[in-house]
């Protein structure tokens, strides 16, 4: 369904800016964009699922990459930069999962005080001025592309990798129409990523921020779905009576919930100042509402315990669809707020709709 939702933006899109929205370009700044709002997303999914929000990960977003600039005009070189950004990012995580799992405060309210108090922060180390970035190496994460060859190189190791991970259920699956479905979704995601790749390498390739949310998003979509902490994580929006009654210690996952969130608040700060190349005080002002919206979208649901990793993913690229291609038709900033505050209440209906239908 999310899916469909996209082809028929892209070919609204594309019909009113007769096909400038879907040039090869225009495609590779879109995702370039949305690499953003897509792993906050991945980091909020995993929150929401355990039926808690963060309303802090915009202002970590920019808390976080202004570390990374600062760190980086002080002449420490971007490796160790990148590092030392990146246990801040579980630092600041990890404030939040305690004051959420072993003090508990509702994460409204943890969260709430974090926008507040990160953004405080932001603005006072930063001294409300733009922070120029003259490493190249450092920039490059955020405006770099991966070369047609490497692209098309990373993807025949990609479908080997599919298709051998898969190799088992096709081999010794004995009802028919379960590995037909099998097949045809393995051929589906082939057929899909060897178009995108092709349209990339129209552009430069593949940008870079692109493959780091796709290496995350399936690192997350692995964990969610193949292992114990995946589980629980469910368990615990889903029932979290149950699981407490089942001896498990709810605190310590919601607790490393926060935490990991944090880090990959820390990723997409350092992709962003990358790609700016600069520390902008006012970055991800509202970047959590673009987030909690893609999970909305995506199929997560507010309440806990249902959706994946790839349909907040998903959510994403439909929010900065409507971005990208509300701004290529030159319509006002005003209206774009109110048509994506539209689709969110939408989604959010159709998630409530759905929920008391299966009731």
């Amino acid at each position: 369904m999310l899916f469909i939702i996209v082809i028929i933006l892209w070919g609204f899109f594309g019909a009113i800016t007769s096909g400038s929205f879907l040039s090869s370009r225009n495609i590779s700044n879109l995702f370039r964009q949305m690499s953003i709002t897509g792993i906050l997303s991945i980091g909020m999914s995993f929150v929401i699922i355990t039926s808690n929000i963060d309303l802090s990960v915009g202002s970590m977003l920019g808390l976080l990459g202004a570390i990374s600039g600062i760190l980086l005009r002080s002449d420490i070189n971007a490796p160790l930069a990148i590092a030392i950004t990146l246990i801040f990012g579980l630092i600041i995580g990890a404030i939040n999962g305690f004051w959420c799992a072993y003090r508990k405060v509702p994460a409204f309210i943890v969260t709430l005080a974090g926008l507040l108090a990160y953004r405080g922060v932001v603005l006072y180390i930063t001294k409300g001025q733009t922070l120029a970035i003259q490493d190249n190496h450092f920039n490059y994460i955020g405006n770099g592309n991966i070369s047609p060859i490497a692209a098309w190189i990373i993807l025949i190791i990609s479908i080997i990798i599919l298709i051998l991970s898969n190799m088992n259920k096709l081999l010794h699956s004995r009802n028919k129409s379960e590995k037909k479905s099998l097949i045809m979704n393995l051929a589906f995601i082939i057929v899909i990523s060897s178009i995108f790749v092709y349209w990339m390498n129209g552009y430069r390739g593949i940008p870079l921020p692109v493959i780091i949310m796709m290496i995350i998003t399936v690192i997350a979509s692995y964990i969610s779905n193949n292992t114990v902490y995946g589980r629980i994580v469910y368990s615990i929006g889903g029932n979290s009576e149950a699981c407490k009654y089942s001896g498990i210690d709810i605190k310590k996952y919601i607790f490393m919930v926060f935490t990991v969130n944090g880090v990959i608040a820390a990723v997409a700060g350092i992709i962003n100042t990358a790609r700016l190349a600069s520390a902008v005080p006012s970055t991800g002002v509202n970047s959590e509402l673009d987030a909690i919206a893609a999970c909305v979208i995506g199929g997560i649901s507010l309440s806990g315990g249902t959706g994946a990793v790839l349909g907040a993913l998903l959510g994403s690229l439909i929010i900065a669809s409507l971005n990208n291609g509300m701004s290529i038709i030159g319509l006002d900033s005003s209206w774009q707020n109110i048509i994506k505050g539209i689709v969110l209440l939408l989604a959010v209906w159709m998630d409530i709709a759905t929920k008391n239908k299966s009731n």
